[in-house]
């Protein structure tokens, strides 16, 4: 998958709010907030790469497929980005390649850079901090009105 990196969240402020909850409540607590996040970014990137695309209406491609967003199991984390059997050649859309030639000297393969995937990091990063604290805080109330 392709990882975006976004800064690390308040783990003191974390603490305090799964504080009185199980252990296996507080895992399903912050996945829960970390999914939240990793789908904001999901959704900018695909916004994004359709607008880019060549024809962006009704595209139904195997990069758009491909998006996903996986929470880590052991580590505190989530990878949001593409798939691996369909994904693999996303990165040569967003860095573009240059012309390249056949030993005839013809033309074969230049694809304009759509830098995606960048601008989604830098527009959508503080959107996706904020969601994981209101994913986690959502999921906290949720368990302890379930609880009472």
């Amino acid at each position: 998958m392709d990882i975006l990196t976004v800064k690390q969240l308040d783990t003191d402020k974390v603490k305090d709010l799964v504080y009185g909850l199980e252990n296996f409540e507080k895992d399903k607590t912050v996945r829960a907030g970390l999914y939240a996040g990793g789908s904001i970014l999901q959704r900018g990137g695909v916004m994004r790469l359709k607008s880019r695309m060549k024809s962006p209406y009704g595209h139904k491609g195997n990069l758009i497929k491909a998006f996903r967003v996986r929470v880590k199991r052991k580590k505190l984390g989530v990878l949001s980005g593409f798939g691996y059997p369909i994904g693999n050649h996303s990165w040569l859309l967003d860095q573009g390649t240059r012309i390249r030639r056949t030993k005839n000297y013809a033309r074969r393969g230049h694809g304009p850079a759509l830098r995606y995937w960048e601008d989604t990091r830098a527009e959508d990063g503080s959107k996706a901090m904020n969601a994981v604290m209101d994913g986690i805080v959502r999921a906290v109330e949720r368990m302890e009105n379930g609880k009472s």
